[in-house]
């Protein structure tokens, strides 16, 4: 869950907004500690949904390095997602299409290299 907050620090009160759907925050001695409740099956939902937005995003960048970043990240929650539900048909099918996506770029800049 670290690594979708910025720097990978679990900040309960600056939950990126994608992912509020998933966490339920409540303050604990008045604001100094913090509570969080996690929903995995929202969690679930609301990390496929971002990967596949980014992989769509990626599809759509005018920079090369900015797509490779959005299908690497895409890449890595899927993986996140199937160290919590490994049998999921759905999540593995998303998986392997960002990796094919990541290996045609590897392909194209070779080819571009070449």
């Amino acid at each position: 869950l670290a690594r979708q907050f910025p720097h990978g620090k679990i900040l309960p009160f600056n939950v990126p907004e994608w992912l509020q759907p998933a966490l339920s925050v409540r303050s604990i001695d008045h604001g100094a500690e913090a509570e969080v409740d996690i929903d995995l099956g929202a969690l679930h939902g609301v990390l496929s949904r971002r990967a596949l937005a980014l992989l769509t995003a990626a599809d759509g960048a005018d920079d090369a390095g900015a797509a490779l970043r959005m299908r690497t990240d895409a890449k890595q929650m899927l993986a996140d997602l199937l160290d919590m539900t490994p049998t999921h048909a759905i999540t593995h099918y998303n998986y392997a299409c960002a990796v094919a996506l990541l290996l045609a770029d590897d392909a194209a800049d070779a080819a571009a290299a070449a």
